[in-house]
């Protein structure tokens, strides 16, 4: 990640929307006209230079980035003094629309070709139609939060969105070591297509499910003594809302009164479900509090030949420690003799990119890392050293010290040299996608799956905004260590859809395509 391009931007917002440009409005009130300053106060849009500035007034460097910056600590959540003078605010319209304006002017980066200053023009004028008054007036309400969508949207990347407080505080919490608001059991599902019940699409490795033996593909037929019947609903949304009202009750019930991480000890609850088609037996689980951050696991399978393959599931990248858990789980692999390595990315949309860099270089270490460009042209580089996640960046290696790099150790950190097949679908974005590149050069991953949802090319801030909002900003452009451009998405090299019709069958069509082509 990339530290700030104008740290001019860093004067008090506070004090930016007391100034009042030259636009005004025209009201016609009693038909007198009257003139209306303006409330929003005009951005410039930055531009890249053709050079880095590194003089020693430059706007930042790699220290401050991995630093007071946090962009490497965590990626995708800034807090720089620009942003902490932002979110001391208040929680009004014209905060939010300048704070928009402010960040996309001032951080975007991507391949979108939009104007954005006529998109700041247009959607100002969007949120002037329902409010007649200043805008310093109106607070942050669920109207705003659904206009916001539509204008961070509109630049056409999929790298910049608008979190509402709901989400953003969500995204937060993965960092934080905060747990489930609520006692969970640890799994993600859809109802069976054209079915009763639902098919688990992931399972947490310190979940409940997990402990129990279930697994992607198993069947949940009751839960509680209720029956999840499908009773003719056609919509599968609305299905799994009346669903995960059961669940969420079934959960809450067999969970702990007082939040914390744990084992809960309210009464269990019993669950019914199969396997493949074939009834298990069946079972009584408690719902606990689960940490926010969730982990990467793995174990050792065995195919019908007798090979032991290892499933490693990554199911995200976002957080703290997943870097240092696969290097675990490649070792536990190498341990139990796996002799190939099934590396599970679907759903997996992204995160922290010293996280991925780490990963990725349990299986191709000379390849893991990235360049990253920026609207500074300070570029940085993030590579590998067999011990280490290096940063360094266009003005450090010119004018710095060794000590102004960025430096993460792995622990215990470890290379696997066998087969590797990495699985994805339409979910597996940003973080995700360049994983899945970058083990791709180093000529020993056959991808599997679907076709990946098309961010790998880029990557994104998230910012604090007023209300205690969020906004993901696409921030730069993304190459691999060959210095070609990644790809925005992955073709695999095999295609093999996610049919869950077969999955809730027990034929996850990917998984079993790998295992097919890793027997070979």
């Amino acid at each position: 990640m990339k530290r700030s391009p104008q740290i001019v931007l860093m004067v008090s917002l506070a004090l930016m929307l007391g100034a009042c440009t030259q636009t005004v409005e025209k009201v016609v009130e009693k038909r007198v006209e009257v003139a209306v300053p303006s409330d929003i106060p005009a951005v410039p849009r930055v531009q890249r230079p053709a050079t880095p500035d590194c003089g020693p007034a430059a706007p930042s460097s790699l220290a401050n980035l991995a630093g007071g910056f946090n962009k490497i600590e965590f990626q995708n959540y800034v807090r720089t003094p620009f942003l902490k003078a932002q979110t001391d605010l208040p929680d009004t319209v014209q905060s939010m629309i300048f704070a928009t304006k402010a960040l996309m002017n001032s951080y975007y980066y991507g391949f979108s070709t939009v104007d954005l200053q006529a998109l700041h023009t247009e959607y100002e004028a969007l949120f002037r139609k329902d409010r007649p008054k200043s805008l310093a007036l109106y607070p942050i309400n669920n109207s705003v939060d659904q206009l916001m969508v539509k204008y961070a949207d509109a630049p056409g990347d999929e790298h910049t969105f608008y979190l509402n407080a709901a989400q953003a505080q969500s995204y937060r919490d993965s960092f934080n070591g905060a747990s489930t608001p609520t006692p969970v059991f640890g799994v993600s599902y859809v109802p069976v297509p054209q079915n009763d019940g639902i098919v688990i699409l992931n399972v947490r490795g310190e979940s409940p499910f997990y402990r129990a033996g279930l697994r992607r593909g198993d069947v949940i037929s009751k839960i509680d003594g209720q029956t999840l019947l499908r009773q003719g609903e056609a919509d599968d949304v609305k299905l799994r809302a009346r669903y995960a009202v059961i669940i969420t009750a079934a959960a809450k019930k067999s969970g702990p009164a007082i939040p914390g991480i744990g084992q809960a000890n309210g009464p269990a609850v019993p669950i019914e479900y199969s396997r493949a088609g074939v009834v298990q037996s069946a079972i009584s689980l408690n719902a606990q509090f689960l940490p926010a951050l969730t982990l990467p696991w793995g174990e050792l399978r065995t195919d019908a030949e007798g090979k032991k393959n290892f499933y490693l599931r990554i199911p995200t990248f976002s957080g703290t420690q997943i870097a240092d858990t696969v290097h675990a789980l490649v070792t536990k692999a190498k341990t139990e003799n796996a002799q190939s390595i099934v590396v599970d990315l679907r759903d997996n949309g992204g995160g922290r990119l010293v996280e991925f860099v780490g990963a990725a270089a349990a299986f191709s270490p000379s390849n893991a890392g990235e360049i990253l460009e920026d609207l500074t042209a300070n570029d940085i580089i993030f590579t590998f050293d067999g011990q280490n996640i290096i940063g360094t960046d266009t003005c450090t290696e010119k004018v710095g010290k060794p000590s102004d790099r960025y430096i993460q150790p792995i622990l215990n950190p470890v290379v696997w040299t066998g087969k590797t097949v990495v699985l994805t679908n339409q979910y597996s974005a940003s973080a995700s996608e360049i994983f899945a590149q970058v083990l791709r050069l180093g000529g020993k991953t056959r991808v599997i799956g679907e076709k990946t949802y098309g961010v790998g090319n880029t990557f994104t801030y998230n910012f604090d905004m007023p209300g205690a909002r969020a906004l993901s900003v696409t921030s730069g452009r993304g190459k691999l260590l060959n210095k070609v451009y990644a790809t925005a998405d992955v073709t695999p090299d095999e295609l093999q859809p996610d049919d869950l019709a077969k999955l809730a069958q027990g034929n996850d069509l990917a998984y079993n395509a790998a295992i097919a082509y890793l027997s070979k």
